[in-house]
């Protein structure tokens, strides 16, 4: 699939051996995983991306799909040449970590969901999200 806006993403790559990518929360960036990084690094590759949009990573104008966010996940890992991960994703982070393992099974060999649901997300949470996201793209 093709995007309008493809992203170059910032992201900390540490250490050596099977790779586990790190995905932050809303509305966090990668430097919250510091401390899982510096644990995991003398044992794994570690990849911890700023999402687009948060961080350090470009933002891009309109909404963002989970599966956006995933995809720049991959091309970020097809850019590292890395074949294999595992991943772990926190609240938001874990929405997208479920999108690159429903869409390519074979590549993750570990999923870590933390604080995330699979469940849609109600009327009423929508318009919240869309309120906070009208005022922030107003407001800065």
């Amino acid at each position: 699939m093709l995007y309008a806006f493809p992203v170059r993403l910032t992201y900390d790559d540490a250490g050596s051996g099977e790779c586990v990518v790190l995905i932050h929360g809303h509305p966090f960036d990668r430097t919250l995983r510091e401390p899982q990084l510096s644990a995991l690094r003398g044992t794994f590759r570690v990849v911890a991306p700023d999402l687009r949009g948060f961080g350090r990573s470009p933002l891009t104008p309109g909404r963002v799909l989970m599966r956006e966010y995933a995809a720049d996940i991959e091309e970020l890992l097809a850019a590292l040449g890395i074949a294999r991960a595992a991943v772990v994703g926190l609240s938001m982070g874990g929405l997208v970590a479920m999108e690159l393992a429903a869409a390519a099974p074979s590549r993750y060999w570990a999923l870590g969901l933390v604080a995330t649901t699979a469940e849609p997300p109600s009327p009423q949470d929508v318009r919240i999200r869309d309120e906070r996201a009208d005022a922030t793209e107003r407001n800065g």
